[in-house]
C-alpha cells in the first residue's frame, strides 16, 4: 500500500521480484505466487472502483538468481485464485517515459461524511469508504475540460496537435485538465432523504492536486478521464486513510 500511495496515476504495481541463490530458486517461486495475490488482495480492498473487462490482469512474478543473474519472469491471472504460471519475456527499455502523455488538474474538495450513533470504531473505516464512495461516483458523471476543450470519449487525445519531426528530441507533453462536478442533481434525478442519529462527522475541505500519466501509442480521451478519476479518488482515500491511522 505504501508504494501504491507514492505512484502517480497511470502507474500500477505490475508484480513483485525476487533475488535469490540457485538452491532458494525452486521454492521462492511459490513464495512469490502467493506474495503477488496477497499484494493484489491488500490493494483492492482500497479500490473504490471496478476494473474493466478490457483491462490486463496478469501480474508478475520476477525471479533474479544471484549467482548467474539469470531472470525468470512469470506472471499469473489474480483475478482467477487458481491461475497458473505463464512463461513471460522480460527486456529492458531505455528512454521509455519519454512517449508518455502527461496530465494535471486541481479539484476542491468539500466532502462530509456523517459517523452513525449506532457504530462502534470497527465501523468508522466503512462509514468513511461509504463518504468516499458518493464522492467518487460524483467525480466520475463530472465533465472534463481537457486543454479548455469538452471532447467526445472515443476522440484520441492528441488530435489537431502537431507531431514531432525530424531529429527533435521527444518530451512528456503535458495537458491541462479542469473537473467539472455537478453541484445538485438532475431534474430526472430521484432520491430519498433518510434521518439518523449521529455521534460526529468527518469533514474534508481543501484542494487534490495530481498528475497522471497515459502511457499509449494513441490514448483515447476516455482513457485520460478514466486514470484521472481514478488518481483523484485514490488520492484522497489514501490521504484520509493515513489521517485515521494517525
Amino acid at each position: 500500500s505504501k508504494v501504491s500511495r507514492m505512484l502517480p496515476g497511470g502507474l500500477l504495481v505490475l508484480g513483485v521480484f525476487m533475488v535469490a541463490t540457485p538452491e532458494l530458486a525452486k521454492d521462492g517461486q511459490n513464495a512469490l505466487r502467493k506474495l503477488i495475490f496477497s499484494v493484489e488482495k491488500s490493494l483492492s480492498k482500497r479500490r473504490l472502483w471496478k476494473l474493466a473487462e478490457e483491462e490486463v490482469s496478469d501480474r508478475a512474478a520476477l525471479q533474479i538468481c544471484s549467482a548467474t543473474k539469470k531472470v525468470v519472469c512469470r506472471t499469473y491471472d489474480v483475478q482467477d485464485p487458481k491461475s497458473s504460471a505463464k512463461p513471460a519475456d522480460w527486456k529492458y527499455q531505455s528512454a521509455l517515459t519519454a512517449s508518455w502523455l502527461a496530465l494535471g488538474c486541481t479539484v476542491n474538495v468539500n466532502i462530509h461524511i456523517p459517523l452513525l450513533a449506532t457504530s462502534t470504531n470497527h465501523d468508522l473505516e466503512k462509514n468513511t469508504k461509504n463518504g468516499l464512495n458518493r464522492w467518487s461516483k460524483q467525480i466520475e458523471d463530472s465533465v472534463f475540460l481537457i486543454n479548455g476543450q469538452v471532447k467526445d470519449e472515443d476522440t484520441e487525445l492528441l488530435e489537431g496537435q502537431k507531431k514531432l519531426r525530424g531529429n527533435t528530441q521527444p518530451s512528456i507533453q503535458f495537458s491541462d485538465v479542469k473537473v467539472l462536478t455537478q453541484l445538485c442533481q438532475g431534474a430526472g434525478a430521484r432520491s430519498t432523504a433518510t434521518v439518523q442519529v449521529c455521534s460526529g462527522s468527518i469533514n474534508l475541505r481543501g484542494a487534490v492536486k495530481c498528475r497522471a500519466y497515459i502511457h499509449n501509442n494513441k490514448p483515447k480521451v476516455k482513457e485520460a478521464v478514466q486514470v484521472l478519476s481514478r488518481v483523484l479518488v485514490h488520492q484522497k482515500c489514501e490521504k484520509l486513510s493515513t489521517l485515521l491511522v494517525l
